[in-house]
């Protein structure tokens, strides 16, 4: 499933899916490009800003920026499978 960056909990992790064109070279020196994983380590609201793990390094960026960045979730693919599908299909769908 995408979501906007600014959307991820605490400790979730993700890989960068798409980056709004305009932010791309300024994200990109964060090392924040497309097909990276990152994990969310805070948000500050107060601060409008979150805070991101991307290639062991903590990356502060603006939450105006985190809305324009999506990534993809692993597992929840498996359990919207699960849901509509039942357990048995779903894990036949994702062998071990």
């Amino acid at each position: 499933m995408n979501m906007k960056l600014s959307e991820m909990r605490y400790a979730e992790e993700g890989i960068v899916t798409h980056i709004e064109e305009t932010l791309q070279k300024k994200v990109a020196g964060m090392g924040i490009r497309p097909g990276k994983k990152l994990r969310m380590l805070t948000k500050q609201p107060a601060n409008d800003q979150v805070v991101v793990v991307v290639d062991e390094a903590n990356t502060s960026i603006g939450l105006d920026v985190a809305e324009r960045i999506l990534v993809e979730i692993p597992g929840v693919a498996y359990a919207e499978v699960e849901y509509v599908l039942g357990l048995d299909a779903a894990l036949s769908m994702y062998p071990k």
